[in-house]
Parts: structure tokens; C-alpha cells; sequence
């Protein structure tokens, strides 16, 4: 998942953390991104927050206006840059 930052080593995470800010940064000016990370661990059918290991059995559930999957309780953290992901 982690890898190295090496293009040919690299690994899940900061692949993707790249091509999103790779993507921002090729977007036109006048549109405005806010990138916020949540890092969980689903194992067994449980939830678990891996910035705050005590929030250990956190519920997923459809956020009823956009229809999408959301962990509530989940530490979020706002990030600028692949770096900052890893």
C-alpha cells in the first residue's frame, strides 16, 4: 500500500495521492479543491479510525443528499499536497 516514493516503487497510496493533485493542479484557476483524508481500516465487518485508534467500531451510513457512503465519527484531516497524504 505504502511503498516508496521511487515512480517505479511507489506504492497504492501515494500513486493516488499523486494523479489527485496531479489533476488539481491541471485544472483551471478559477476552480477551488478542498482535499480531506480519512484513514480507516475495515476488518471483520469493523470499522476502525487508524488517526484515532480508540474509535474502533465506527458505522458507515448514506449520506441522504448526495447518496454516498460516509463513516461517521472518522478523523478527517485537510491536506495540500501527495507529501502531506503520506
Amino acid at each position: 500500500m505504502e511503498g516508496t516514493r521511487a515512480p517505479d516503487e511507489a506504492g497504492l497510496v501515494y500513486r493516488a495521492a499523486s494523479s489527485i493533485f496531479d489533476y488539481i493542479g491541471a485544472a483551471p484557476e478559477h476552480i477551488e479543491f478542498t482535499v480531506q483524508l480519512e484513514m480507516v481500516e475495515l476488518y471483520m465487518e469493523r470499522v476502525k479510525d487508524l488517526f484515532d485508534p480508540r474509535k474502533a467500531d465506527l458505522e458507515i451510513h448514506e449520506d441522504p443528499k448526495d447518496k454516498t457512503a460516509r463513516i461517521r465519527g472518522a478523523t478527517q484531516h485537510y491536506v495540500g499536497s501527495a507529501q502531506e497524504v503520506v
